[in-house]
């Protein structure tokens, strides 16, 4: 199934949901020998089928469809909550490090190459790269009692102090990451790129050269840049 902007549609969900998502669940736990029960939660996508298109629950009780209120993605989906977030940067780092270890090569050329099976692949690493405390801490807004959560410490002063450093880590890496992009990558590789997705992929993980540099305050004018970053 395919779509020319690449949005899912009530359709596909609805099919996929009955004909993909239902059968497979129930031959899962039929599988694992534990009695069917599941609950997949819905948000209000206008690519989701309305609560009076899709049938919310099976025949036979065991698997329902939930959908939340209106306006409260943001704040209870779990895959909002940093995952999907996480997974594109991962993907879109991941892509940008295979562009630029061919540097000889042509970028318009390799994209134009990077076809589904690619992309698939890519997916994939990057999503063995989400780490599990991520996928914990988005249930984080729905479910505070999680036994699994991380308990906070309330050093206010030693996160006070690591919010400061990590604000001049990201200034120097967002100057740097400008130059970059305005020199190497073109504008159809660049244009559904948000800034706080390019920041946070270059600055995942920052490494001690780094550290030491961004705590050093030093500056370079532009010649100084372009140098360094076509070395």
């Amino acid at each position: 199934m395919s779509q020319s902007r690449a949005w899912v549609t009530k359709e596909v969900v609805y099919d996929w949901y009955t004909n993909n998502f239902v059968p497979q669940v129930k031959q899962h736990y039929n599988e694992i020998k534990l009695t069917v029960k599941d609950l997949i939660l819905l948000d209000n996508a206008p690519g989701h089928p309305d609560k009076e298109e899709l049938i919310l629950k099976t025949a036979d009780g065991y698997v329902e469809a939930l959908y939340f209120a209106e306006n409260t993605t943001t704040l209870i989906q779990p895959m909002d909550q940093n995952v999907i977030e996480t997974l594109k940067a991962r993907y879109k780092k991941h892509l940008l490090t295979d562009i630029v270890s061919q540097p000889n090569a042509d970028i318009t050329s390799l994209l134009r190459q990077f076809n589904i099976k690619d992309a698939i692949v890519n997916a994939a690493f990057a999503w063995r790269q989400v780490r599990f405390l991520t996928l914990i801490k988005s249930w984080e807004n729905i479910w505070p009692e999680n036994p699994l959560l991380p308990k906070k410490d309330g050093n206010k002063n030693k996160s006070q102090d690591n919010n400061n450093d990590f604000a001049m880590k990201l200034k120097f890496y967002k100057n740097l990451w400008k130059i970059f992009v305005e020199l190497v990558l073109d504008d159809n590789l660049n244009a559904d790129l948000l800034d706080e997705e390019i920041i946070k992929a270059i600055t995942e993980p920052v490494d001690d050269m780094m550290q030491e540099a961004s705590e050093a305050r030093f500056t370079v004018n532009y010649d100084e840049a372009v140098s360094a970053a076509n070395t």
